[in-house]
């Protein structure tokens, strides 16, 4: 967790419910925006991964989109590298 924390990488900690295993570490998505957690039980279990993907999605999104507005080269490089020849 804290390497992630420290470079900054979206994380999505999925835990079955009543059994974190991470309570020590639990304060990382009070701290860091881009870190969630996400509680499933056994009958949920696919429809929370799913949720926890959009969730993950949703916030790499909005940093790309926020990394953008501050800086302004990033977007000429991007298309750059999505423009097709």
């Amino acid at each position: 967790m804290n390497l992630c924390a420290r470079n900054r990488l979206v994380t999505i900690i999925v835990y079955e419910k009543g059994k974190y295993t991470t309570w020590i570490q639990s304060c990382y998505p009070i701290d860091f925006s881009f870190i969630k957690k996400i509680e499933y039980t056994q009958k949920t279990f696919h429809k929370d991964i799913v949720k926890a993907v959009k969730i993950a999605e949703k916030l790499v999104d909005e940093r790309t989109k926020a990394f953008n507005r501050e800086y302004k080269y990033r977007q000429e490089w991007f298309k750059g590298l999505t423009q097709k020849d």
